[in-house]
């Protein structure tokens, strides 16, 4: 039903949108006028991150693939 690939995307899928997220929000957290509208930028870290995983996820799990056989 799913091949190869889509089941390596979707286990890298929550790593890859982690990644993302912990990458978006050191910025919002570290500089001072960011830390100041944090709120209006979480929710742009969060979309970032959850649109974004989806083709590192989609390329990473081609490359895992060609790797194992």
């Amino acid at each position: 039903m799913f091949t190869a690939r889509i089941w390596l995307s979707l286990l890298i899928y929550p790593m890859a949108a982690a990644v993302l997220f912990g990458a978006a929000v050191l910025p919002i957290m570290l500089v001072p006028w960011l830390d100041e509208r944090a709120a209006d930028f979480f929710p742009v870290a969060v979309a970032i991150s959850v649109l974004g995983a989806a083709p590192i996820a989609w390329h990473l799990g081609g490359r895992i693939r060609k790797k194992v056989r």
